[in-house]
């Protein structure tokens, strides 16, 4: 007979804050940024970038992962 064990560690999820200007106005474009430390970043228009600038009204979300490999929008 013999005995093993493991340790498993929770890991907390990446917490990702959307800053920008919630209003755009005219023509001028609204920069959005999802902050700075993550690994990766998904965003709902398909840029991979920690910002994006928008030009059109609309629902904009982000989907970033850390380097433990963990990810939250």
């Amino acid at each position: 007979s013999g005995t093993s064990s493991v340790t498993v560690q929770q890991l907390n999820l990446p917490n990702p804050v959307i800053t920008g200007s919630d209003v755009i106005c005219g023509n001028n474009p609204n920069v959005l940024n999802a902050g700075t430390g993550f690994l990766s970043y998904i965003w709902s228009n398909g840029s991979t970038s920690q910002s994006i600038t928008v030009s059109q009204a609309g629902n904009y979300q982000v989907t970033v992962s850390n380097q433990d490999g963990c990810s939250n929008s």
